[in-house]
């Protein structure tokens, strides 16, 4: 009986700390994959810092760009040094701790509606 008693105590032990790491890991990973957007005239622009601004609905956001970031304006690729302030742009992007890292910016008649 004392032998039974173990395993099942064994057993769901096991159970419990496997299902905690699958429910951890899975949590991690919604966070990871979580995309923004946001929609807006460019309010500035700046190469050294490779970054912009963008006027969004609520507030200014603000945004990292780099060599993976995919810049199209007018359909065309293109570069940071392509985009002025007034354009209007749309900007999918992730978080990374407190920085937005700039995925793809779109500007001009490319932008899907």
């Amino acid at each position: 009986m004392r032998k039974l008693s173990y395993l099942l105590v064994g057993l769901f032990l096991t159970v419990g700390l496997v299902g905690i790491s699958f429910g951890a890991t899975k949590a991690t990973k919604k966070t990871a994959d979580k995309v923004y957007a946001v929609k807006g005239s460019i309010s500035a622009v700046d190469a050294t810092a490779g970054s912009i601004t963008v006027k969004g609905e609520k507030s200014d956001v603000v945004l990292s760009v780099n060599a993976e970031t995919k810049i199209k304006i007018n359909g065309k690729a293109s570069d940071l040094n392509g985009l002025k302030v007034g354009d209007v742009a749309t900007v999918v992007y992730k978080k990374d701790g407190d920085k937005n890292i700039a995925k793809s910016i779109t500007v001009g008649s490319s932008i899907k509606k």
